[in-house]
């Protein structure tokens, strides 16, 4: 594919014009450093139109993208994410072998749902870029890096999934959107203390699990609406007072750690119980009532 308008613009001065460029051009620029792009838009050198490419591309009635699922198609090579057009509103690219710069400044500014799972991105990313009203964001399963500031995230956010990383650092949790109901940050480097006294009310599930957090873990003031918590393999240290969970918890993973306390299981007549791991925990005593 030969495009003339790459020698017009500039990607890394950030936000690109694109509202002159047609949806046609514009995909092909999405696609044109993957290895295999064929796969998608048939004859390199004469792309079809993308209403006729391979799996998913959805468009509305001005034949505009709304939305594009290109995963599991074995997929080599470096996708341009700059050049997303700004109808896109969901992009789902998974299992399979891409990489690239994700710079969330770049994209769609309506862009609600962005899944690059199972992949080879790999670098830093940051969060304060993201667009203001995504909901979903699904990275996990690369080799993404850097730190990460969960403080000024969308309000609008309701799913984060970072886990199977190599992100380090501290984390935050004391500031995350109100209407967050799934937080992932599980087999990555992070480090540091964790508090969990300010979590979001929505927050049912949260996965911490195989990093080295440190400290003591303090779980009064955890939310009690939450229903699933993962903190094994970490290392927490100390006496934790487990005696506040809540009836809402059906999940508490607390395995490979080095702390101490005693957990004494209630009978959820509704959900029917609590299940805990901790296993390989010798201090942590489970007592079933």
């Amino acid at each position: 594919m030969t495009f003339h308008l790459i020698s017009l613009v500039d990607p890394s001065l950030g936000r690109i014009d694109k509202s002159s460029i047609s949806q046609q051009t514009l995909m092909e620029l999405l696609v044109d450093k993957i290895v295999n792009k064929e796969i998608l838009c048939g004859d390199t050198e004469n792309p079809k139109d993308i209403s006729q490419w391979r799996s998913r591309i959805d468009l509305n009635n001005a034949r505009e993208v709304i939305g594009i699922d290109w995963s599991g198609e074995g997929l080599e090579g470096t996708i341009e994410l700059q050049w997303l057009p700004d109808t896109c509103i969901r992009i789902r690219v998974a299992y399979n072998q891409l990489e690239g710069v994700v710079n969330f400044s770049a994209l769609p500014p309506s862009l609600e749902s962005l899944e690059l799972t199972r992949s080879l991105f790999d670098t830093s990313l940051d969060f304060d870029a993201l667009p203001r009203g995504i909901h979903l964001v699904n990275l996990s399963g690369n080799r993404f890096t850097g730190e990460v500031s969960l403080t000024n995230l969308p309000k609008s956010l309701i799913f984060l999934h970072l886990g199977e990383n190599a992100f380090f650092g501290t984390v935050n949790l004391e500031r995350l959107p109100n209407n967050l109901e799934e937080l992932f940050l599980h087999e990555n480097n992070f480090c540091g203390e964790v508090s969990f006294k300010h979590l979001p009310q929505s927050l049912w599930i949260l996965s911490l699990d195989t990093n080295t957090f440190s400290g003591p873990l303090d779980l009064i003031g955890l939310s009690p609406t939450i229903e699933e918590i993962y903190l094994s393999k970490n290392r927490f240290v100390g006496t934790t007072d487990f005696s506040q969970l809540s009836m809402s918890l059906q999940v508490l993973e607390v395995a490979d750690l080095e702390i101490h306390g005693e957990i004494r299981v209630p009978v959820n007549v509704r959900d029917g119980g609590l299940l805990v791991d901790a296993k390989n925990s010798p201090n942590v005593i489970v007592h079933g009532e």
